[in-house]
C-alpha cells in the first residue's frame, strides 16, 4: 500500500475478520492515485452489530502497526 501511494498507481486491500460469534466483517482499504486512503467496512452480516456500511477518508495516513514479515 505504501509503494502504491508513493508511485501514484493506487491499490486495494480486502481484509475479512470474524466476530466472536463467527459473523464476517469485511474491510476494504483503497489508496487512491492522489495518495489519500479510503476505508470501507461492511458489517451487514454481523447479527449483533450495527449491520451497516461505514466509510472514512484519510488524506495523510500514518501506519498504526509495523509488521515484520
Amino acid at each position: 500500500m505504501d509503494s502504491a501511494r508513493e508511485s501514484g498507481r493506487g491499490a486495494e486491500l480486502i481484509v475479512r475478520s470474524y466476530t466472536i460469534e463467527g459473523d464476517p466483517i469485511t474491510s476494504y482499504w483503497r489508496v487512491t492515485p492522489d495518495g489519500s486512503t479510503e476505508a470501507y467496512q461492511d458489517s451487514t452480516k454481523d447479527a449483533f452489530g450495527d449491520q451497516k456500511w461505514s466509510f472514512a477518508v484519510c488524506d495523510d495516513p500514518e501506519p498504526v502497526i509495523e509488521l515484520a514479515c
